[in-house]
């Protein structure tokens, strides 16, 4: 007989900020990647009832940053920082202090949101042939790579979602689960190449149509998706989601790649003591674990997953299992392959 679904619509909106690394350009394959051969998108979920605190606490850390400013009026970049009044980037001892506040800010932060992420090896996404350094893509190879990943994460992100649901509020006597769907909102960063954005715009109905569940839930929700709309702008407060996703994809892909994601200080205690509260408090926002229903072909799940020839769809209790080696251990970060 199975469970039977009750579906409600909420009035509130999960609102999913998508950022990429790393880049296409072949140019950049040797001489500027320091995981060449990984591509990641990631997204940040939050609920829309719960964003304004993720804006005023960003922008409390963002004035300790520069307190002369408005926070809304500067755009703060993981990789950079932010470019100081003379326009040039900040300085490392400028970076190190930003970095040190931020940390405090995200231990401090007590707002739900949930990171989701795919974590690509090209190699098993892209014909061979157009591999080999220096890359020369074919643009139907791109498109397919960029559709695949994408897709992946809005379907992990849906599918993360309808299992907390199904398995938190399953009624034991009348095998009911009552689902509540909510509007799903995506915000990408800014998009390089506008052939690739116009692109994007035909996965909509390929997410929903691959997975058959997602067919009837999919009928449910509205989803939309804003293309190359944001990027900074000032005053507007979901420039602060794509801020945020920014530093957090940031962090990750350095941690990946083995590397340090800054250099907090030279005194190795006060370092690891900043750093490990950072990779502590992103550690928390991954799902993991999840069960679904046995007749699923995929066991568990999670808001991350792996795409190398198979594709590991519980990714992200390997990335918790990295960071919490890493940081109590206590020993030098290293390559984490996918």
């Amino acid at each position: 007989m199975g469970i039977k679904k009750n579906y409600t619509k909420s009035d509130d909106i999960s609102l999913l900020f998508v950022d990429e690394k790393d880049s296409f350009h072949p140019l950049k394959w040797s001489k500027k990647s320091v995981y060449p051969e990984l591509f990641v998108l990631l997204g940040v979920s939050i609920q829309k009832s719960d964003f304004d605190k993720l804006v005023r606490g960003f922008n409390e850390f963002k004035e300790k940053v520069r307190p002369n400013l408005n926070p809304m009026d500067w755009e703060l970049k993981g990789a950079s920082g932010f470019k100081n009044d003379s326009g040039d980037w900040c300085s490392k001892e400028e970076m190190k202090e930003m970095w040190i506040k931020f940390a405090e800010f995200l231990s401090k932060l007590d707002v739900p949101y949930t990171i989701h992420g795919v974590f690509s090896d090209k190699r098993a996404v892209v014909h061979e042939r157009t591999y080999d350094p220096p890359i020369n893509w074919k643009k139907e190879g791109l498109y397919s790579f960029m559709r695949l990943n994408f897709a992946q994460l809005l379907i992990n992100t849906l599918m993360v979602k309808q299992a907390d649901d199904s398995t938190l509020n399953i009624d034991s006597e009348t095998l009911e689960a009552d689902i509540t769907l909510r509007s799903l909102k995506v915000y990408f960063d800014e998009m390089k190449d506008p052939v690739l954005d116009k692109e994007l715009k035909n996965v909509f109905q390929y997410c929903i149509n691959a997975d058959e569940e997602l067919v009837q839930i999919g009928a449910e929700l509205d989803i939309q998706m804003n293309y190359n709309q944001l990027g900074f702008e000032k005053n507007n407060t979901y420039s602060v989601g794509i801020q945020f996703v920014d530093i957090l994809l940031y962090i990750i892909y350095k941690f990946m790649a083995g590397q340090d994601v800054v250099n907090l200080s030279d005194n190795a205690d006060e370092k690891i003591k900043y750093y490990n509260s950072i990779m502590h408090s992103i550690r928390q926002h991954f799902r993991k674990n999840i069960l679904l229903p046995k007749k699923s072909s995929i066991p568990m799940i999670s808001s991350c997953i792996a795409i190398t020839k198979d594709i590991n769809y519980n990714f992200a209790n390997r990335i918790e299992d990295e960071i919490i080696s890493f940081t109590w251990n206590e020993k030098e970060n290293e390559k984490i392959k996918l």
